[in-house]
């Protein structure tokens, strides 16, 4: 299983009570996004819909790479459901590429998810590929500032350094959590993502220890 350095929870700001991570649960959510946007195994991605679909029930969307053409506005767009899991890759900058397979059957990335719409690292001439309008978080603590703002409340980021205190991106990620309506949690990696087994190892203890009660926080950090 991972070392705890592995995992971390994103509720760091004051104005979180301690409510959104001792007493939340999965009781009143019922629908969910999955998406694997990578170019290797997608086993976690099918771990995770086998879990909320066909043992919990839930109305579930999964998108993979290996099968699916997705766009970065699937995974904005994604804020209709109550939990998100995205898994795949994660640069050291706040941002997921997401990969596709061409006519010849091999991957490349076509698009990229950033945090932040100013972002000046944006390379990709699309400028719309973002979650958090702009990074003046200071004016937002009441009013929200982010495409995930109607329904989604919880979601996980399942790709390395996207949690990273060493590059700071858990400081961009934490702004889709400001102003009201405004998620509960984001739940990931700072430094190295699992990979084969391991991370399918990952959401099996997380949704068993969801559906023996615990609450979120207790179901992630409990993994190690």
């Amino acid at each position: 299983m991972l070392h705890n350095k592995y995992l971390i929870f994103l509720l760091t700001f004051a104005f979180f009570t301690s409510s959104l991570f001792g007493n939340a649960s999965f009781a009143s959510a019922y629908e969910a996004g999955i998406y694997y946007t990578g170019e290797f195994d997608d086993g976690d991605a099918n771990k995770a819909w086998y879990y909320l679909d066909f043992l919990m029930e839930w109305d579930v969307d999964l998108m993979s790479s290996h099968v699916d053409d997705i766009l970065a506005s699937d995974l904005y767009e994604a804020d209709y459901n109550d939990f998100v899991y995205i898994s795949g890759h994660g640069w050291t900058k706040p941002c997921i590429p997401i990969y596709e397979r061409d006519s010849y059957g091999n991957f490349d990335y076509n698009e990229i998810l950033y945090v932040l719409e100013d972002d000046s690292e944006h390379d990709d001439d699309n400028e719309d590929n973002f979650i958090v309008y702009d990074d003046e978080w200071e004016k937002y603590l009441y009013e929200t500032n982010t495409r995930w703002s109607q329904d989604l409340e919880w979601a996980v980021l399942a790709a390395c350094s996207q949690l990273s205190y060493d590059y700071g991106n858990y400081k961009d990620w934490a702004l889709a959590m400001i102003g009201k309506p405004r998620m509960h949690s984001i739940w990931g990696y700072p430094n190295s993502a699992p990979a084969g087994n391991t991370d399918e190892d990952v959401i099996e203890d997380f949704f068993n220890n969801l559906r023996n009660g615990e609450s979120i926080y207790k179901s992630w950090k409990g993994q190690c």
